[in-house]
């Protein structure tokens, strides 16, 4: 009984990490048609076109989602499709609407990409988990404050960085941060803002992705940094202004 009351709860935990992340795409859906209908936004020029672009993208992975929530009622398993794709792409995906939304909130934020590589791997899990973190960051910015979203590259391995000025998390939390208990007992004393789920769901997906995600408080500037750690094929490094 308690086996079967444990699975359950595991199965009720996936659904609502589901659930929450798939509130971003429909919202970034939804913020890209009312910024058309108003005028805010022209699918026609080139400035505008990369937001358009993944405002389409967004619509697609919320398809997949509902789509994954179906598979993960009969299976109780989060579902992966590998794939290989580019992480200078994903970076742009990535980067072409959230811009708006910490302009929005007054928070400057830089897309620093530094190498063209292949990945394999689940992209609409590797992408969900960035966009976790990146409107994790966004929740804990104070406006006037910088997010920066970076990758870097060593030894067959690429790190995808997100970095919020800020203050630290508390040295004893940190190394279960991505646990949800950990997060809500912060938050009872109001030293996080996040609902628990999202972070949770990172680390779940990079589980299943044979992935490394981390988290770490910096001091030059001060904030804290998450990273994913995936392994890649490297096309050309970022140096001295160009690709090699």
């Amino acid at each position: 009984m308690d086996d079967s009351n444990s699975k359950q709860d595991e199965l009720t935990r996936l659904v609502r990490m589901m659930i929450h992340d798939l509130e971003k795409p429909i919202m970034v859906s939804h913020w890209m048609l009312d910024r058309i209908e108003r005028g805010k936004i022209d699918p026609r020029l080139d400035r505008d076109s990369q937001m358009v672009r993944s405002s389409m993208h967004a619509m697609a992975r919320a398809g997949r989602m509902v789509s994954d929530l179906k598979e993960i009622m009969s299976t109780k398993q989060l579902p992966v499709h590998w794939s290989r794709f580019g992480a200078s792409e994903l970076l742009k995906d990535l980067s072409g609407v959230f811009r708006q939304f910490a302009e929005a909130e007054e928070i400057d934020f830089q897309c620093l990409d530094n190498v063209m590589a292949t990945i394999e791997s689940d992209e609409d899990l590797v992408f969900r988990i960035l966009e976790n973190y990146l409107y994790n960051a966004l929740v804990h910015t104070d406006p006037g404050g910088r997010i920066v979203l970076e990758t870097r590259v060593d030894n067959g391995t690429i790190r995808f960085l997100v970095f919020n000025g800020g203050n630290h998390i508390p040295e004893a939390s940190l190394e279960r941060i991505f646990e949800p208990e950990i997060q809500l007992e912060l938050r009872r004393k109001k030293q996080w803002r996040g609902q628990g789920l999202g972070l949770a769901f990172c680390k779940l997906a990079a589980g299943v992705l044979d992935a490394r995600v981390g988290v770490e408080n910096v001091y030059q500037p001060e904030g804290v940094q998450f990273s994913l750690s995936l392994n890649i094929e490297i096309t050309r490094r970022y140096i001295n202004g160009q690709y090699e």
